[in-house]
């Protein structure tokens, strides 16, 4: 018999059985079976854990919903090869949540906020709204990147895009105009201009497009501002003496 069934003399449980030995005498012994009762019930001789894994196996196949398009991390295998660091890493400016803790990015900081601070000015921007308004949106915008975003609490996340955006539009509205005498008045390097131009193209040093929609909903230049990233963009990839 299995583990789960224990033999012992009682009452017979559905007839008897009778057993003979030498010299002829008949003695009946009645066996019950006693089933035990776990045995019965799977869940209720399982840990909850071990209840969670077997549950497991059954979703396992389950289709997830399809997740949205993501500002992506250079593949792990690129990042962990120091060679290829230049060709993806800031080197000026760190642009969303994925390199804000660099400790070699922390040169933009004072930057950004400076022509966060003008874009709020020149454009009469209420900062506590849009501030709010970005928290109220903020899981959609979270969910624009990789887990690695999941680390930031709501409000420091909502501070990180509300000064890199609104720094990011006055920064591509300057230089899509060619104003550079407007970023030198906030002590902006040449170099650092330079390089900032190539930071803003890096694989994951983005914000979420809805994000900059949202910034310059807030402003009365929302053309001009669009106007400006289109004109940004083409200046950087047109090839030499295209106008």
């Amino acid at each position: 018999m299995s583990g789960d069934q224990n033999w012992r003399p009682g009452p017979s449980v559905g007839g008897s059985t009778d057993r003979s030995t030498g010299g002829g005498n008949n003695e009946s012994e009645e066996w019950s079976v006693v089933i035990d009762q776990n045995a019965e019930s799977g869940h209720q001789i399982f840990s909850e854990e071990e209840v969670k894994q077997l549950d497991s196996l059954a979703k396992a196949l389950v289709e997830e919903p399809k997740a949205g398009p993501k500002i992506q991390k250079v593949p792990f295998m690129l990042r962990d090869n120091t060679n290829f660091n230049k060709y993806f890493k800031p080197k000026v400016v760190s642009v969303g949540p994925y390199h804000y803790e660099d400790t070699n990015l922390q040169i933009s900081k004072p930057i950004k906020l400076k022509l966060a601070a003008m874009f709020i000015k020149e454009n009469g921007v209420n900062k506590e709204t849009l501030y709010l308004h970005i928290k109220k949106q903020i899981k959609n915008l979270r969910d624009c990147y990789d887990n690695e975003a999941k680390d930031y609490p709501d409000h420091k996340l909502a501070w990180i895009f509300l000064v890199d955006g609104c720094a990011i539009l006055q920064f591509i509205f300057f230089s899509a105009e060619e104003k550079y005498e407007e970023l030198r008045k906030l002590r902006i390097k040449t170099d650092h201009v330079a390089f900032g131009h190539l930071d803003l193209f890096l694989l994951d040093n983005q914000l979420p497009y809805q994000l900059l929609q949202l910034i310059m909903r807030y402003t009365s230049k929302e053309e001009v501002f669009l106007k400006s990233i289109h004109k940004f963009i083409f200046n950087y990839i047109k090839a030499p003496g295209q106008t």
